[in-house]
């Protein structure tokens, strides 16, 4: 009888399963890894906007204060008059809007007399000649009506603070003195803070050149850049081409989105990085995978075991005569070969029935 070669389903079964157990695998690592790419740019947008609203509240409120106080014809009475009474009115007329405002610094300062008054009097002049007094040149020949400078506040521990400088211009529209307020940073350092903490999104304020100005860590500001903080070239991203609307740029497992704010002429930065959640996807990788395998032993284990009944099943079914219950001639004829070619050990008798009738 000629032995037929017998296909070892098991084995096919074990790389059927592992196959589609490593296709399986791969497919939901990569649909994972698309989805929180996806919900990393949409929590992003979503808390950028939200961001750009409190950060444009929270300084358009000064900024009004700034013009409306420089707008004030009044002041052209007696701000020019160096005296005691001019430098009484100026300090009743600050403390009345420190204390409706409530921000930590007001100030006027005349070009005639270049005194620096805020509620407490005055104590200072401004003196053009040195390189401190930029934030006060920058405004003689600004086109615009109000600008912003950080700097540390002097009458308060050296406090970081945002200045909004008004330009007050005479009758002639010419440049006459500035008057403006000043609000710590902390106040828009408390906004990016909760949002780092609840949302995960880091945000910060930049200018054009990409100098750090509002950030949550003081040591940053107006030290760094927003390129040599992400580590990115200067080319990798135009921080100016964000004045028509959001950039959005994704370097390496960042997600940026950078856009103008006109109201203060720099740029808010925010960012959240994928490699927050890696080892998270990491774990559930894992996980998945790990189901996986445990589910193509089970599917391997429980397959064996049918084709082992139904194999002893075929076996009977081919070997024995179900009407009599005895082996059938296949049973036979192996016997006899068998037999025949073991002649030489032992020897033996064929004896043949007919049962029929």
């Amino acid at each position: 009888m000629k032995k037929k070669r017998i296909i070892p389903i098991n084995y096919i079964n074990l790389v059927v399963v592992l196959t589609v157990t490593l296709v399986i695998a791969i497919l939901t690592q990569n649909i994972i890894s698309e989805l929180t790419i996806r919900d990393i740019k949409n929590v992003t947008r979503l808390t950028y906007t939200n961001i750009y609203a409190e950060i444009t509240q929270e300084l358009a409120e000064p900024v009004n204060t700034s013009v409306v106080m420089a707008q004030n014809t009044l002041l052209f009475d007696f701000m020019d008059e160096d005296t005691p009474e001019t430098e009484s009115k100026l300090a009743e007329y600050l403390s009345a809007i420190q204390e409706v405002t409530g921000y930590e610094s007001v100030f006027v300062i005349p070009d005639s007399t270049l005194s620096y008054y805020h509620p407490g009097g005055t104590d200072a002049k401004v003196d053009l000649e040195s390189d401190d007094a930029y934030w006060y040149t920058a405004r003689i020949d600004a086109k615009d009506y109000y600008g912003l400078v950080v700097n540390t506040e002097q009458l308060d521990d050296l406090a970081l603070t945002i200045y909004v400088d008004a330009n007050i211009n005479d009758k002639n529209g010419n440049f006459a003195g500035i008057a403006g307020v000043g609000k710590r940073i902390i106040h828009l350092q408390d906004i990016l803070t909760s949002y780092l903490e609840n949302q995960g999104v880091e945000a910060y304020i930049v200018k054009d050149n990409g100098l750090i100005m509002v950030h949550k860590d003081n040591d940053i500001i107006k030290n760094t850049s927003f390129y040599d903080l992400e580590n990115i070239p200067n080319d990798a991203i135009d921080i100016p081409s964000s004045q028509e609307k959001p950039l959005e740029k994704m370097i390496d497992e960042r997600f940026y989105i950078i856009h103008h704010i006109p109201m203060i002429d720099w740029y808010l930065v925010v960012k959240k990085s994928t490699s927050e959640l890696t080892g998270t996807l990491s774990q559930y990788s894992i996980q998945i995978i790990t189901a996986l395998v445990l589910g193509a032993m089970i599917i391997l284990i429980v397959t064996n075991y049918a084709i082992s009944m139904y194999k002893n099943q075929i076996i009977s079914l081919s070997n024995i005569d179900h009407l009599t219950d005895i082996p059938n001639r296949t049973i036979f004829e192996s016997t006899l070969s068998e037999a025949l070619r073991n002649t030489h050990i032992q020897r033996f008798s064929l004896a043949l029935f007919d049962l029929d009738n």
